[in-house]
């Protein structure tokens, strides 16, 4: 019974948890006026994050109301690295509530298939 996945190799609830605390990419808000987050590579000595490839999508009330790539580049381990959506507070009716996803995504190519070795996703509040 210990561990995050059941016997019948279905997850437990508190996978979800490690597998966002584990993660190797952290994301928040730094400042929500200009549309700007913070992107901190939680790695230790290598991985300068240019094999991932980030976008975003804005969600109104459930309906996708903006999506878009962006260019997340070279962030070298343990550094911060403040990314700017210009378009994202553009049209924005204040009586919904948004939710802005970032899917992070590897572009490194594996046994012939571009993109598959994990996603990880990063949800934030957006009003």
């Amino acid at each position: 019974m210990n561990g995050i996945i059941f016997g019948d190799e279905l997850p437990k609830p508190q996978y979800y948890e490690v597998k966002k605390v584990y993660q190797y990419i952290g994301t928040s808000w730094k400042d929500t006026k200009t549309a700007t987050l913070d992107v901190f590579n939680k790695n230790y000595y290598t991985d300068d994050l240019s094999d991932y490839a980030m976008s975003y999508e804005l969600t109104a009330d459930g309906v996708r109301v903006k999506q878009g790539e962006l260019e997340l580049g070279s962030v070298p381990a343990r550094k911060h690295k403040s990314i700017t959506i210009a378009v994202l507070n553009e049209g924005l009716d204040p009586n919904k509530e948004y939710l802005l996803t970032l899917p992070i995504v590897s572009n490194v190519t594996c046994h012939g298939l571009r993109r598959a070795i994990f996603r990880l996703r990063s949800s934030c509040l957006y009003r």
